[in-house]
Formats: C-alpha cells, sequence, structure tokens
C-alpha cells in the first residue's frame, strides 16, 4: 500500500502554525533555522514547507538544548555578546 504523500505548505500556513508571522518564518528559513524548499524559476525564492519537517526540526533543536548542546543560533549569540 502507498503511503500518502504530504502536501507543501506556504509560509503563511507556517506562521499559523508556530503562532508567527510569515516575516518571522521568512528570516528563520534565510538564517538556516527552519528547513523549507525553494521553488525554482523564479527572481526571488518561494518556499514551500512540510509541518512534518518542521515538527521534526524543532523537536530535534528541544533535545539538543535538553542535552546541553547549544543551537548554533545561541552559539553565535555568545560570541556576539563576548
Amino acid at each position: 500500500m502507498l503511503e500518502q504523500l504530504e502536501s507543501f505548505v506556504s509560509a503563511e500556513k507556517v506562521a499559523e502554525f508556530l503562532g508567527t508571522t510569515r516575516r518571522q518564518v521568512l528570516q528563520m528559513v534565510r538564517a538556516g533555522d527552519l528547513p523549507a524548499h525553494p521553488l525554482t524559476g523564479r527572481k526571488r525564492h518561494v518556499w514551500v514547507f512540510r509541518i512534518s519537517e518542521i515538527t521534526g526540526h524543532i523537536a530535534a533543536r528541544r533535545v539538543n538544548v535538553r542535552s546541553g548542546s547549544p543551537t548554533s543560533s545561541h552559539a553565535d549569540r555568545k560570541r556576539h555578546d563576548e
């Protein structure tokens, strides 16, 4: 039996899911803090997302934080503050 393929969603849907704004979602994508897929053939990137990838990414980051391993953005902030 074939598994049902997960549909891509827009930045607006991800913002709604995360309780944030579309602009913040796009900033997180550019910073490498959220997994996204660019649509090609356009001058500016149009990003699409899979909710399962977003939730998996967030869960993995929580595990890293709990284990004492700082995330890259946390380490960058520490360096910037020094």
